[in-house]
């Protein structure tokens, strides 16, 4: 670890799982595990590299889905 560099891993647990668990909702939310509510979105990148939500899903459902063209 390095100041100012952060894995992606340690990154996304940073914004899902430790905020779930400083509010005791872990339990139920925070992680993508089997029987827990998920609210997800998939970002691809367009044409010219330019990072685009693809994919939105809802307490696991697909909600959206958008394709782009190069």
């Amino acid at each position: 670890w390095r100041e100012g560099h952060l894995s992606l891993v340690n990154a996304v647990r940073l914004v899902t799982l430790h905020p779930a668990e400083a509010v005791a909702i872990d339990d139920t939310t925070g992680s993508l595990t089997c029987g827990k509510t998920a609210d997800v979105i998939i970002v691809n990148y367009a044409g010219n590299q330019v990072p685009v939500v693809t994919h939105t899903f809802a307490k696991g459902v697909l909600i959206n889905e958008t394709t782009y063209r190069n």
